[in-house]
């Protein structure tokens, strides 16, 4: 059978020439688009071994079709997993082998997991250089190798974690918009390697692998349903709780990035060193002002007053005699659900490490950019310059303006439901590189 005929006998229809979806339209992780009135038992154990079969929705968000990866140890008994597909694996979970998603002769990436001329007219050979992916799939060689001994208990043991998966009570309404590391969209390896590495501290894994994601949990504490979206503005007891916590911390960093940030002193900033012309607080110059322009976005993502006054409010002092009034939507935090006030304080906390993570990363991005020249006549190379500039700023900006974004996109929440107590825990996720004191955080760069 070629791929246009596997294609009606799996799908009950042709092939796709081509397609724009993340996932293809004849996918094998995707069991749902399998054929519903397929007699032949092989076509029916396809559909029961997909991915979303046996994890639901975890599937989209847990593996792709764009290439197959496959391990070479395994390849010689002519075996390939769709648990080799899941990106928060590495290497295999039999052999311990890298998984590869290239031919080992030319470098071309391996054909898509699903029903194309690509994957199917030369099966497991590169659809480049006709390069197998391993020699088993010289006729001989397969036959000879099928009654060699292999064992399949670590992909059955892999298979029923991720059933258990299937079952997990979990709300993560953020989910699509979660950017744990600064590679790619949330639909990217990397994300999907995050979402991997989250989803196996609530379900250990059944085998000793490497983790592949810098990803962890950050806090996690009770919660419960919340029935109003946003926290009224006059609600004055968890107004002054959630305040006395938020001023408690930015006493602490304050203290500390004194130390080390030019331009903020023990009564204030000085903000001629910041420009204001996007409605997110940019150095002017290059330098050493990361802490500094950290402290400025944490503080313009909370606080009411300097949130709504941009550029000409200039009193940034610590000891402002101003009432504070925090946002109502950093307030709000977690919206779905409620917190408790340890839990806020650590959001708190850790937007400010975020918030100073973007602060050195805008730092290192422009220090490789061309001076920007002043307002007025430019030249082409000028006006090059300053295209550029726009460009990374373009990039940056969801990181650097909280206007966009209500707190980082580094971080997220989600809800976790035990099955066995129904008590309901609410988890704050972030990179591992997230640190939990200001010790820490707060060092020379």
């Amino acid at each position: 059978m070629n791929a246009a005929d596997v294609s009606v006998a799996l799908f009950n229809r042709p092939l796709l020439q081509a397609h724009t979806q993340p996932l293809h339209g004849r996918s094998l992780l995707a069991g749902p688009l399998l054929s519903k009135d397929a007699a032949d038992p092989v076509i029916r154990s396809v559909g029961a071994a997909s991915l979303d079969k046996l994890c639901g929705r975890w599937a989209h968000w847990l593996a792709s079709d764009a290439r197959i990866r496959y391990c070479r140890d395994c390849m010689r008994h002519g075996f390939q997993s769709v648990v080799h597909q899941l990106d928060g694996i590495a290497s295999c979970p039999l052999h311990g082998t890298p998984l590869m998603d290239r031919c080992s002769g030319c470098g071309s990436p391996t054909a898509p997991y699903a029903v194309t001329e690509a994957t199917l007219d030369m099966p497991f050979c590169c659809y480049e250089c006709s390069h197998p992916i391993s020699e088993v799939w010289l006729t001989l060689k397969l036959f000879r190798s099928k009654d060699l001994p292999f064992d399949e208990r670590p992909f059955a043991a892999m298979m029923g974690w991720l059933k258990q998966l299937g079952i997990l009570q979990i709300e993560w309404p953020e989910i699509a918009a979660w950017h744990p590391s600064s590679e790619g969209e949330p639909d990217s390896p990397s994300a999907r390697r995050a979402v991997f590495s989250v989803l196996s501290s609530l379900v250990p894994l059944p085998l000793d692998l490497p983790r592949t994601s810098p990803v962890r949990v950050l806090a996690r504490g009770p919660s419960a349903d919340r029935f109003r979206r946003l926290l009224p503005a006059y609600d004055e007891d968890a107004h002054q709780q959630l305040g006395a916590i938020y001023k408690s911390i930015r006493r602490h960093v304050h203290r500390r990035l004194r130390k080390i940030s030019p331009g903020l002193s023990r009564k204030g900033i000085d903000l001629d060193l910041f420009g204001w012309d996007t409605m997110a607080p940019l150095p002017q110059s290059r330098g050493s002002q990361s802490g500094a322009h950290a402290w400025l976005i944490w503080r313009k993502r909370f606080e009411q007053e300097f949130y709504l006054s941009g550029s000409t409010h200039n009193d940034f002092s610590v000891t402002s005699p101003r009432r504070l009034l925090l946002r109502p939507e950093v307030l709000s935090w977690p919206v779905a659900w409620a917190a408790r006030p340890a839990e806020w304080g650590q959001f708190v906390w850790q937007c400010f490490v975020a918030d100073l993570e973007s602060a050195r990363g805008w730092s290192r991005a422009i220090e490789a950019l061309p001076p920007l020249p002043r307002y007025g006549q430019r030249s082409d190379e000028q006006q090059r310059a300053w295209t550029q500039f726009s460009a990374t700023y373009s990039m940056w900006a969801p990181r650097l303006n909280p206007e966009i974004r209500r707190w980082p996109r580094s971080l997220s929440q989600l809800a976790w439901t035990d099955a066995t107590t129904g008590s309901k825990e609410l988890l704050l996720v972030g990179p591992a590189t997230q640190v939990d004191t200001p010790h820490e955080a707060i060092q020379p760069t």
